[in-house]
């Protein structure tokens, strides 16, 4: 079994986060707790799919306490999408808002 798991450091760096990051997000429960092997951390592989989409996730705005419900078997996942959703048709609209802005400083 132990043989299919990865350590802690190849983990951090094929997800290019911290070990660090990784303590912490299992803190959070936001991944599976690693398993010790001489003391060291070490993950199931299928531990990367999840690290990428709390990546995907942190990037396109979504805080760690939205992603803690998201990723949550029966979460609120539905609100915190309709909250963010929220807020992304906001930031569009002040873009457009800014978009006029610029085109009448060309005019």
């Amino acid at each position: 079994m132990s043989a299919s798991l990865l350590p802690i450091d190849r983990v951090a760096e094929a997800a290019a986060v911290s070990a660090s990051a990784l303590r912490y997000y299992e803190s959070r429960g936001l991944i599976a707790e690693g398993v010790r092997i001489g003391g060291r951390r070490h993950y199931a592989p299928a531990v990367l799919h999840r690290l990428s989409v709390i990546r995907t996730l942190r990037i396109i705005g979504f805080s760690l306490t939205d992603i803690e419900r998201l990723l949550t078997p029966v979460g609120e996942w539905r609100g915190a999408i309709a909250a963010r959703r929220g807020q992304v048709e906001e930031q569009i609209r002040q873009l457009r808002e800014l978009v006029a802005e610029l085109d009448a400083d060309l005019t």
